[in-house]
């Protein structure tokens, strides 16, 4: 049994609001982990983000900033997404939060590098039958069609987010704290309107 296989059983992470008896589907908040970084152009590390968000949520007390009891929530942890190969680590991803949103389950997914949103989106994509929207925090657009000759990197995924059938725009898409910009964006956002704040 591995280290993050003997955490998600521990009731005490996550503010001791891990509840490892439930089914997702009894859970209110679902929690997993992609520890992938296999995407970025830059810097790995990223992979180590789930295992370590986890080991530091034992030392959270299950209150909220407005000094209230959050006690009683109910959060199950599935675990991290692995596998041998990015394609085997997306399409499990995909399936799994499809099957979330088709149920209703309010999650949140722990990366790895940012290329790890884009099976995210394409399960939301493929549950959902209507529009939606993103809002990208980041010091990067990631709209580059690729990097690298890679165009699933983690400077992608939002590029990757507008060839989704419920995505209908780049005004569907709203950008916060963008600080620089790849020539290649530079040029998409000549001929798209993008919404920076």
């Amino acid at each position: 049994m591995t280290k993050v296989d003997e955490m998600i059983k521990d009731a005490r992470i996550w503010a001791g609001l891990n509840k490892p008896d439930l089914s997702y589907e009894e859970a209110e908040i679902v929690v997993f982990g992609i520890p992938y970084d296999g995407g970025v152009s830059f810097r790995a590390g990223a992979k180590s983000a789930p295992k370590a968000l986890r080991e530091i949520t034992y030392t959270i007390p299950p209150t909220t900033e407005h000094f209230e009891s959050i006690a009683e929530l109910k959060v199950v942890d599935l675990g991290d997404f692995t596998g041998k190969t990015r394609e085997i680590i997306f399409k499990k991803v995909e399936e799994k939060v499809y099957d979330l949103v088709k149920k209703e389950k309010f999650f949140t997914m722990i990366g790895g590098d940012h290329s790890t949103t884009i099976p995210v989106q394409r399960g939301i994509d493929r549950a959902l039958d209507e529009p939606f929207g993103i809002i990208h925090i980041d010091a990067h657009f990631d709209l580059c069609n690729e990097l690298e000759g890679d165009d699933l990197s983690h400077g992608s995924t939002e590029r990757r987010a507008l060839e989704l059938k419920n995505v209908p725009d780049s005004e569907s898409i709203f950008f916060i704290g963008i600080r620089s910009v790849e020539n290649d964006e530079l040029e998409f956002m000549n001929s798209n309107k993008i919404n920076v704040i």
